[in-house]
Order: structure tokens, then C-alpha cells, then sequence
């Protein structure tokens, strides 16, 4: 995803208002945790393949996303 595109996302979605994230001005949120080196992780919340479709899918509805989604043959 062009940076753009992301900071964008992240502006809309609001997402520093609960995570911090380095390098956007405003992104100073405590209730999450932080999202520094979030594109070198290997999963998101430590049980999803940290894939485009699947962080799409956490972001609009976390619970109702299955441990292992996007694991090839699932």
C-alpha cells in the first residue's frame, strides 16, 4: 500500500486515537498497543497472518475474525 493510501486509512479509521504509531503527528493513543514495526510482524494480535485481507477484516469486525485466517488451505 502507497504510504498515502496508508496515512489516509489511518486518518479515517482514527486509529491514533487508541495506538501509537511513529511518525504520524496526532497517533499518541494508550488503549491499544503500539503499532510501531507493524509491517514486520509476522501476525496481528499475535493469531492472524498479518496479510492485507485479513488486517481488512480485523479492522472492520476483530472478533468475528477466526484464529489462522488467511493460512494457506483454510
Amino acid at each position: 500500500m502507497p504510504v498515502a493510501r496508508g496515512r489516509d486509512a489511518i486518518e479515517a479509521f482514527a486509529c491514533g486515537a487508541c495506538h501509537t504509531i511513529p511518525g504520524v503527528r496526532g497517533a499518541a493513543g494508550a488503549a491499544g498497543p503500539s503499532l510501531a514495526g507493524f509491517g514486520r510482524r509476522a501476525y496481528i494480535a499475535g493469531r492472524i497472518p498479518n496479510e492485507a485481507t485479513a488486517l481488512a477484516r480485523w479492522i472492520a469486525d476483530a472478533p468475528a475474525v477466526p484464529a489462522g485466517y488467511g493460512d494457506a488451505g483454510s
